[in-house]
């Protein structure tokens, strides 16, 4: 493979991963292989170029895929395969290594949206990363994705759809989310982040904000002004983010390291990697409903990810036909279950939390991790 080290600036993440696809100059109905652990707007991005998402069970422990399952979905079809980082846990990339070296024809792009920043081994098969700059990822800009290219063949055809097919963020536009960035970075705290979240979720579904998900996407439609170069205006935020880094990264590992000596009686299944600097903290609960007016009663900060196998669609909210979409037993039951904490939280609300998964400890409400079966919850 001849090598890149290109990196393109987008508005979104998932632009990185449409303009990746697009480059690769695939026939209708030419399979993507990905995690059904994801986001609507990953699969979004796959059937806007008339591609088809093949989606597959994820391992409830490590939650990777399958690998012998993920070897048997592959055919003549098969075109690229996603492979994800979630919440900062790293993809196995030996087994995919194997896999590249197996299948030098089938282009393999990591979802790395919650890794950015993350040193990596072994990755040097990917054809691909790309990266999300979105409120809640490792640095924020408010919203922002990265392609960093690393197969030097496409270069050309991603750099002609680049500058012939992407537009500039109008400036009253950059403006606005300028503004969005200096509201987020200085009057949302922990104790209010909650109700923000719902507020900010509500102005951006009905355009009345600029926000991660438009409802023509959660519609399944692609947006107008999809396709938007990174505003220049949000660079110095940028640039400062990426100076503090190494310091946020380093801060998130010894959250991270704090909540796992908490829970690790519920962890012993769960093999840990070099960086664990996890982006945020997941834990299984059996009545998550409860957990989750527990933690809003107590302003403590967390996450839904996921909700279902397409975040934030509900399964009901799923069009099965349309992504072609099967059911996935180990993914659904841990959306059944899951929450995750923050690692980027202050020592105050750090205590809180403990005092919290406490309670819940005592209440027996944790889920030792890997043990939702594969053929239903027990």
């Amino acid at each position: 493979m001849n090598k890149s080290n290109k990196q393109y600036f987008f508005l979104k993440g998932r632009v990185a991963l449409y303009i990746f696809l697009k480059a690769l100059k695939l026939k209708k109905d030419d399979e993507i292989i990905l995690p059904a652990f994801t986001c609507v707007v990953v699969a979004n991005a796959i059937k806007y170029l008339d591609l088809k998402p093949i989606f597959l069970d994820i391992d409830p422990i490590t939650l990777q895929y399958d690998f012998q399952e993920l070897k048997n979905a592959i055919n003549d079809e098969t075109k690229a395969i996603i492979c994800q980082n979630s919440f900062g846990y790293q993809p196995y990339y030996n087994e995919f290594k194997y896999l590249k070296e197996e299948y030098p024809h089938i282009y393999f792009i990591e979802d790395a949206a919650h890794a950015y920043g993350v040193k990596s081994k072994n990755d040097d098969f990917l054809d691909a990363k790309f990266y999300s700059m979105q409120w809640s990822k490792m640095i924020t800009t408010g919203l922002g994705g990265i392609l960093e290219l690393r197969n030097g063949t496409l270069e050309k055809r991603i750099d002609d759809i680049y500058e012939n097919e992407l537009e500039e963020l109008k400036t009253t536009k950059s403006t606005v989310l300028f503004l969005q960035n200096y509201f987020y970075k200085y009057f949302i705290t922990d104790n209010n982040y909650m109700f923000m979240k719902k507020v900010f979720q509500f102005l951006y579904t009905n355009n009345l904000m600029i926000g991660s998900s438009s409802k023509e996407e959660l519609n399944m439609s692609m947006p107008q002004n999809y396709l938007v170069k990174y505003p220049k205006s949000l660079v110095h935020l940028f640039n400062l983010e990426t100076k503090k880094l190494s310091d946020n990264l380093k801060y998130r590992d010894r959250v991270s390291k704090i909540y796992f000596r908490l829970l690790k009686k519920y962890y012993l299944k769960l093999e840990l990697k070099d960086n664990f600097g996890l982006l945020t903290f997941p834990i299984l609960f059996k009545d998550k409903k409860y957990v989750e007016n527990l933690f809003l009663e107590n302003s403590i900060r967390y996450g839904d990810w996921f909700v279902s196998p397409l975040h934030p669609l509900t399964m009901e909210e799923i069009d099965y036909k349309y992504f072609n979409y099967h059911k996935c037993e180990n993914s659904e039951n841990i959306c059944n279950h899951i929450l995750n904490i923050p690692t980027n939280t202050k020592v105050g609300n750090i205590k809180k939390i403990i005092k919290i998964i406490k309670q819940l400890d005592r209440e027996k409400q944790i889920i030792p991790w890997g043990s939702l079966e594969k053929l239903g919850e027990k």
